[in-house]
């Protein structure tokens, strides 16, 4: 029995027992945990201590992360127990580290663990020592189970077999074991179906998404409602697709560092176990569509990078050579800068000032956010674009079917009464050439719908940030947002010397493919229809000035 320290000597001991498994359906069984309540309420029973509470985890033991273990620290803490009880070291917890680190927390405030299955007494040094070497031993315990575990997962998951694990979403777990796979789960994979059409026929913004999947009732799986995070989290599934990639390391996780489990996000492994193995599942949706949902998330995603390493204009910015600059931080001058992507081989392009450049850019930006009502009316137009095209294509389908009716019953009738093959087609060629006709301008209006709808969600999303942003101190981040819904293209013409009016090395020309009219001109933002002052001379890349 532990030795009793001297607030423990003045009054009754107050213990507190713990229980734990690892998974909800070692809960379910109503075996284990009530056993080992027992077990321990019996234990505090025969020592005659007073029980001051059962606090039991449904947690795996290779966390100390556990809601009821921090309960009972807390309780140490403020000097309500003196003790606990539990049936084994590894109901503590199975990493030795931790079981370290909780055993020194509680000894601090002086209460003494009890293991009952085990001669555990850590208020003598050999009760210590002999917890330590069990503890080592319960790790060890730990990761053979999970040698055992993986190398069985990896063995199913390369046979295309379901490993275990959540299914994720549009997906539902169907059968058990060695017979476990996925097949789509109707309600989930119709919301998918559902938020993509939104998206690329509409045009509709991920927040107005989220709006009509919240009115329509619809929930995701862990949360009340739908929100943005949710939606793009799910909408970025490759599973959507038909691959799923079990093991992948965690995104952002270093190339040679340690990997996150293919199981939680609190396991790391060093990769000992394998690569990552693709699974491939029953696609929701294809990969062109997939692929073409995902372009739009990449528009409004946030960027984890240093403000001073956002360039706007990265991949936007023309050079008068005709390749793209790209954004290059000056480390000797820490200076962000603008170089051709033909330099230093074959291209004498100026390298610009980032912040130049950039500015004059966004002072076009700002004029165009200057007219949200302009921008509100484009929508609106936009979204009636959307709407014609939509009931055009319907209308047009409704002949293309009834025109393919027709032919395959003048087929059938010809060949029923023995004409010639060749005769027959003849008689069927106009027939067909409307059908040819209708379907390639059914083509047509399938590209304009996109194309409006496009535009469409571009100029909304441009409304919603342009109604929160502060223009005067917008960050980097919000800035280069507001460029690719703009889609603004930019320039280089060609090159000047600096002049009192015209203080930049430079002149260019500014577009944007989203036209700022309903009858689909193009932006052209340089100010007064030029960017430079006139009478300025330009010098083309071959002669200008070194670098």
């Amino acid at each position: 029995m532990p030795q009793q320290t001297t607030r423990q000597a003045a009054a009754a001991i107050r213990a507190a027992v713990m229980a734990r498994v690892s998974t909800a359906e070692q809960a379910r069984d109503k075996t284990s945990l009530p056993d080992q309540i027992e077990r321990g309420k019996a234990e505090v029973a025969r020592r005659g201590w007073i029980l001051h509470g059962i606090y039991t985890d449904v947690f795996t033991g290779a966390s100390s992360d556990r809601p009821d273990l921090a309960r009972i620290l807390a309780a140490a803490y403020d000097g309500a127990i003196q003790a606990v009880v539990f049936t084994k070291v590894d109901r503590l917890a199975r990493d030795l580290r931790d079981l370290l680190n909780i055993e020194a927390q509680l000894a601090h405030h002086g209460v003494a663990i009890v293991a009952i299955d085990q001669p555990i007494d850590t208020s003598t040094p050999t009760g210590r020592l002999l917890f330590q070497q069990l503890g080592s031993f319960a790790e060890f315990e730990r990761s053979m189970i999970l040698d055992r575990t993986v190398n069985g997962q990896r063995r199913k998951a390369a046979k295309g077999g379901w490993p275990g694990g959540t299914p994720p979403y549009g997906f539902r777990l169907v059968g058990k074991k060695e017979d476990a796979r996925l097949e789509h789960d109707p309600a989930e994979a119709a919301v998918a179906r559902q938020a993509t059409a939104w998206l690329l026929d509409e045009g509709l913004t991920l927040t107005e998404c989220v709006d009509r999947l919240n009115a329509h009732g619809t929930r995701p799986r862990k949360a009340p409602r739908w929100n943005v995070t949710i939606l793009r989290w799910m909408l970025s599934s490759e599973a959507l697709a038909g691959t799923m990639v079990w093991a992948k390391p965690a995104r952002g996780a270093p190339r040679d560092g340690p990997k996150r489990s293919h199981r939680t996000s609190s396991h790391c492994t060093t990769g000992k176990y394998g690569d990552p193995i693709e699974i491939s599942v029953p696609a929701i949706l294809a990969r062109a569509t997939f692929d073409r949902i995902q372009a739009i998330l990449a528009e409004t995603a946030m960027d984890e990078r240093s403000e001073n390493r956002v360039y706007m204009l990265s991949r936007r910015l023309t050079a008068p050579c005709g390749r793209l600059y790209r954004g290059w931080w000056r480390n000797d001058r820490s200076r962000r800068l603008y170089r051709c992507g033909g330099y230093p081989k074959d291209c004498r392009c100026r390298t610009l000032h980032a912040d130049d450049i950039e500015r004059l850019v966004w002072g076009e930006i700002v004029r165009v956010l200057q007219e949200p009502e302009r921008v509100t009316e484009l929508a609106r137009a936009w979204s009636q674009r959307v709407d014609r095209a939509r009931t055009d294509t319907q209308a047009l389908d409704r002949r293309i079917a009834s025109l393919q009716g027709a032919l395959e019953r003048a087929y059938t009738a010809g060949l029923t009464s023995g004409l010639d093959p060749q005769a027959l087609q003849a008689a069927t060629a106009s027939i067909a050439a409307d059908l040819a006709t209708l379907r390639r301008e059914r083509d047509t209006l399938q590209v304009a719908q996109a194309n409006a709808a496009e535009t469409r969600r571009r100029l909304v999303g441009l409304r919603e940030l342009a109604a929160r942003l502060n223009t005067a101190s917008a960050s980097a981040l919000d800035r280069a947002r507001l460029v690719r819904l703009l889609d603004v293209r930019v320039q280089v013409i060609g090159f000047c010397e600096k002049t009192a009016d015209w203080p930049y090395p430079f002149i260019f020309d500014v577009e944007g493919v989203i036209p700022l009219s309903a009858s689909g001109d193009r932006w052209d933002a340089r100010a007064g229809r030029s960017s430079a002052p006139p009478n300025v001379p330009v010098s083309q890349p071959a002669t200008a000035a070194t670098r």
